[in-house]
């Protein structure tokens, strides 16, 4: 198990594995889809962000790697990271809505960051984003991503629910190293 440590953050973030699936997806869907927290795209999308079926299969790809941050024995939050090529995409990424607000995903994120940067030699980081969510996507921009106008169509296809609203899109976010 990996165990990703600095001495500048104050969390502690681990390795999921497949014993973590029921409880991240828990996580996950409460923070996408659930109707507290500032994160939530219930307004947006219904239906289950991940399903653990996913989230093992997710597990498996040797390019993908998902951390977990873990308080008295309750998975609080989490974040993934996948290399294509020389870019990092970052993912999967939620905290649960009662510890929103605290700094702590700003935390998770610059841990994931540092991970990409040093140990998989990422020259660039890729955030994912609805685009109609733009909340989300101002907190990205504070933590140094930029918008250069690529959209993709809503991946329907991906199983990860079911636009409420037309012409839903998703935008990324850059940050270069």
């Amino acid at each position: 198990m990996l165990v990703l440590k600095n001495t500048d953050f104050d969390v502690e973030l681990e390795s999921a594995t497949e014993t973590h699936a029921e409880a991240l997806c828990d996580l996950l869907n409460a923070a996408y889809r659930g109707t507290s927290g500032w994160t939530t795209e219930s307004k947006l999308v219904s239906g289950d962000r991940i399903t653990p079926a996913d989230l093992v299969s997710n597990l498996s790809n040797p390019d993908f790697h998902l951390f977990v941050y873990q308080k008295s024995n309750q998975l609080i939050g989490c974040i993934g990271i996948e290399m294509n090529a020389t870019d990092a995409y970052i993912g999967s990424f939620a905290v649960h809505p009662n510890h929103q607000n605290t700094g702590l995903g700003k935390k998770i994120l610059q841990h994931a960051e540092l991970y990409a940067i040093n140990t998989l030699n990422s020259k660039r980081l890729v955030i994912k984003v609805i685009a109609q969510r733009e909340t989300l996507i101002a907190f990205y921009e504070r933590q140094g991503y930029k918008r250069n106008g690529t959209v993709e169509a809503y991946p329907s296809h991906l199983n990860v629910g079911i636009p409420r609203i037309s012409g839903i899109t998703i935008e990324l976010l850059f940050k270069d190293i």
